[in-house]
């Protein structure tokens, strides 16, 4: 087997699940490759990456190539960015002003049990 050929089918996986959730349908095969970005852009970077290692300057194909994958791992990189911990936070550091005589509190619970011996229900 040779190596080329399996590295541009590997970059074709990689640009496809790219693709796929930028089609507006609402199947579930394809809504879920919305959220494996952090995944899809590693893909996608050692697509790029690997390909590089058998990179033929002679032939526009691989400059074609080389180019999509490149936009494809620009376009997870925006994706992602947003997630990662060097970037801004939108909501500042919050003050503690609230008088603890005046606070509300409120207390949630989830106790959905069934009751399988009740005197009331049988």
């Amino acid at each position: 087997m040779k190596l080329k050929p399996f590295l541009q089918g590997f970059g074709l996986f990689a640009i496809l699940l790219t693709l796929i959730p930028i089609a507006a349908a609402d199947f579930w095969w394809i809504r879920m490759f919305d959220y494996p970005h952090t995944q899809l852009t590693i893909l996608t970077f050692v697509a790029l990456v690997v390909y590089f290692m058998r990179f033929d300057v002679k032939w526009i194909k691989d400059y074609a190539f080389v180019t999509v994958l490149l936009a494809c791992f620009v376009f997870q990189l925006y994706k992602v960015y947003p997630y990662i911990p060097h970037n801004s936070y939108e909501v500042g550091e919050a003050e503690n002003t609230i008088d603890n005589k005046n606070a509300f509190k409120f207390y949630a619970a989830n106790v959905l049990q069934k009751k399988h011996q009740s005197k009331y229900f049988n």
